[in-house]
């Protein structure tokens, strides 16, 4: 739930907008260890990081139409303007 969270505040749209894909070593490379609170920190920061990415990305399109919303935003972008979605998060720890 936390990443559902941390998603939805990065991009200011509703946890029910957001769907979580498949987890993993296969899909993620360079994953750490989870103790404690370490896997919420690193991860969600990735998440942020991600949303920032996007964002930057849909920027534009927001600002064509600001009063529309995440779903015609989004489909916009991919099939008018052809915008990449598809982003990946990292976090990187101070040693």
């Amino acid at each position: 739930m936390l990443y559902f969270q941390v998603c939805s505040s990065g991009l200011g749209i509703p946890l029910s907008l957001i769907r979580l894909g498949d987890c993993g070593s296969e899909w993620l490379a360079n994953t750490i260890g989870t103790a404690g609170s370490v896997g919420s920190d690193v991860n969600g920061a990735a998440v942020l990081h991600a949303c920032a990415q996007l964002m930057e990305r849909m920027a534009p399109v927001i600002e064509d139409n600001p009063e529309g919303g995440w779903e015609e935003w989004a489909e916009e972008a991919v099939n008018n303007r052809r915008i990449n979605l598809n982003v990946m998060g990292h976090y990187e720890t101070d040693e």
